[in-house]
């Protein structure tokens, strides 16, 4: 080589994914050249294109949350059952989530919200029971996705080492706090249905508006599924203007024996946070008595329209709506007071 001019070299390198790559020097000696290509092997180039890297791919059926022992989120995957259960009693994969953009990709990819998934005890996945009933906090994907576990060398005792990658990583947009403009029409929005910002509070599940970090349009969806969550009743979402109305309807006690079809049955019960919640059951069909003290009913939720037959027990029952309740709201003279309470009782119970 001339060392007192340019001389042009080439050294081709391949990379771990088994690109081939050419690199062009200008060097003015041995020892250059042999630097170049000391730089261009420490840059992660190898002089031979490697071996094919053994692969599986696995779609993904349900996930169940868990915690590392440093409290680092991790995602046990599982499979589909496979050839009549004899595959899938694993899981296939853990999903470390280290970072908020590893939080982001597993949302994207699975459809679920992190914080919304079970809490499991331990840290590994829970093996599965073909045939058995599932576990409560394996909970499936909304969206299905595909996972690879890829050979990646092995262990100190000569084992193999895997990794897992999604095959196809999604573009995710993280979203940051939104504005104040945003948390403005976001209560000026509800406001018009008469919902405190306490009950908002709740429904994004935050303490402060600067903790969320949906969007606006997100944090409208999370309120109305709030409030068809909560708020029982024959309507999605009843705002509170309608609260003095509802109270105003009347409400009269009936006994089983006397229910009929079109009879609405209030049920109550008491919440902390959300204060008396109501369901409305309609009665479809009055089935007769069962046994002492039991009667056979067919019922409709009025908020879910799940129709059941259940068995109902004697007693007094609080109506809310139907062909009673119209009648007495006509004619006080269908019921009476009873001694205790302020309740009218159907007079039928009375002369029974």
């Amino acid at each position: 080589m001339n060392t007192t001019a340019s001389n042009s070299i080439s050294v081709k390198g391949f990379s771990a994914d088994g690109y081939e790559v050419l690199f062009t020097f200008d060097v003015k000696s041995m020892a250059e050249a042999l630097a170049k290509v000391t730089e261009v092997r420490a840059a992660g180039f190898a002089a031979y294109q490697p071996e094919p890297v053994e692969t599986e791919r696995q779609a993904i059926m349900s996930v169940m949350r868990h915690l590392s022992d440093s409290g680092t989120p991790v995602i046990a995957v599982y499979p589909h059952w496979k050839y009549e259960g004899k595959y899938g009693e694993y899981k296939f994969a853990s999903i470390y989530l280290d970072k908020p953009e590893d939080v982001a990709q597993f949302e994207a990819q699975s459809g679920l919200k992190l914080d919304e998934l079970p809490l499991s005890d331990g840290e590994a996945g829970v093996r599965r029971r073909y045939g058995s009933k599932p576990n409560a906090k394996e909970i499936p994907v909304k969206r299905s996705f595909e996972m690879l576990k890829i050979l990646d060398g092995t262990y100190e005792d000569g084992k193999p080492r895997y990794r897992y990658e999604y095959v196809a990583k999604l573009p995710i947009t993280t979203h940051t706090s939104w504005t104040p403009e945003d948390v403005d029409t976001f209560k000026a929005r509800w406001k018009k249905d008469d919902l405190t910002e306490a009950d908002l509070s709740r429904a994004l599940k935050v303490s402060k508006w600067g903790d969320w970090k949906g969007t606006l349009e997100e944090a409208n969806e999370a309120v109305t599924a709030y409030i068809k969550e909560h708020l029982f009743g024959d309507k999605p979402a009843q705002p509170k203007a309608l609260a003095k109305t509802q109270s105003d309807l009347p409400r009269i006690k009936c006994e089983t024996i006397d229910l009929r079809e079109g009879d609405v049955i209030l049920q109550e019960s008491k919440s902390q946070t959300l204060g008396t919640l109501e369901t409305r059951l309609e009665v479809m069909q009055y089935g007769g008595k069962l046994a002492a003290g039991q009667y056979k009913l067919v019922v409709k939720n009025l908020k879910t329209e799940e129709v059941k037959t259940v068995t109902w027990s004697n007693g007094d029952n609080l109506l809310c709506a139907g062909p009673k309740v119209e009648a007495y709201a006509k004619d006080k003279s269908l019921c009476k007071l009873p001694n205790i309470g302020t309740i009218p009782v159907w007079i039928a119970q009375v002369n029974a």
